[in-house]
């Protein structure tokens, strides 16, 4: 479970320890540990018998290795737990109200930099292509024409188009001979008309792999039935999935194509 599914940070501590494989006394003397303080303090703080101090909920944070927006979140559940009356308490409420609504949008999950005009949307998410030559351009060196058009097995009039449009969004920059990755990320908003064709256009290349997946690859298809906390836990753990996806494919040495295609939803 998410930090974001937590009103008390304490609850919060115990759940996350609870999933450590040294759980229980073990975890909270790593815990003392790493804060630099007696176990029985971290003891007394999970009990409610002490408070956590700012200082150490920043340590412990790192510690736990939460994001920025985790983080602040977590500081403000210590700020709740230690103010002293109830307008404070209020301020702070109001406060995970909005930063649980805003972690509920994918777009603080993954690292979108780039905000396309709705006429260029429309070109872009008209083709996978648009978004498959980009990413081939991240590649070793840079990309020829000569490569793309091996790549993809389209006309030179077709790629120039692509390749016009990209360059001139700045999602594709030329060096030379070799057109090169431009801005690192794109985003769609939940409520955007083009998500449907982003979707569409990349399962659809899911669709035509069925028949030759490879050994190291990987396309699962999985109804269950279930409830709808179980539902919603599969959920945000797709979702940190993705956080930490992002987050890899940020730091990688590209060298091939790869896509992530993940569903999940209710069969009414």
């Amino acid at each position: 479970m998410t930090v974001f599914q937590f009103t008390d940070y304490r609850e919060y501590l115990k759940n996350w320890i609870s999933l450590r494989p040294n759980k229980g006394r073990g975890q909270i003397n790593t815990i003392a540990e790493k804060l630099n303080v007696n176990a029985t303090l971290i003891s007394q703080i999970l009990s409610g018998n002490r408070q956590l101090s700012l200082e150490q909920a920043v340590n412990l944070a790192d510690f736990i290795n939460l994001n920025e927006v985790e983080l602040e979140y977590f500081i403000v559940l210590v700020n709740l737990d230690r103010a002293g009356s109830e307008r404070l308490k209020n301020i702070f409420s109001k406060k995970i109200a909005q930063l649980q609504l805003e972690a509920k949008k994918i777009s603080q999950r993954v690292n979108a930099n780039l905000e396309l005009s709705e006429e260029s949307k429309a070109i872009f998410y008209s083709s996978f292509l648009y978004s498959a030559i980009r990413l081939f351009c991240s590649i070793d060196e840079g990309k020829t024409v000569e490569d793309l058009r091996k790549k993809f097995n389209i006309s030179k009039n077709r790629l120039d188009e692509i390749l016009s449009f990209l360059e001139n969004e700045g999602l594709v920059k030329k060096d030379k001979k070799f057109y090169k990755m431009g801005t690192q990320s794109t985003h769609i908003p939940q409520d955007s008309p083009f998500l449907y064709r982003h979707h569409t256009n990349w399962r659809l290349q899911s669709l035509k792999k069925i028949d030759q997946v490879q050994s190291d690859e990987l396309i699962f298809t999985g109804p269950f039935s279930l409830d709808e906390i179980t539902f919603h836990k599969i959920k945000n753990e797709i979702l940190n999935l993705v956080t930490n996806a992002s987050k890899n494919v940020k730091e990688a040495n590209p060298k091939r194509i790869g896509c992530l295609n993940i569903d999940l939803f209710w069969l009414d």
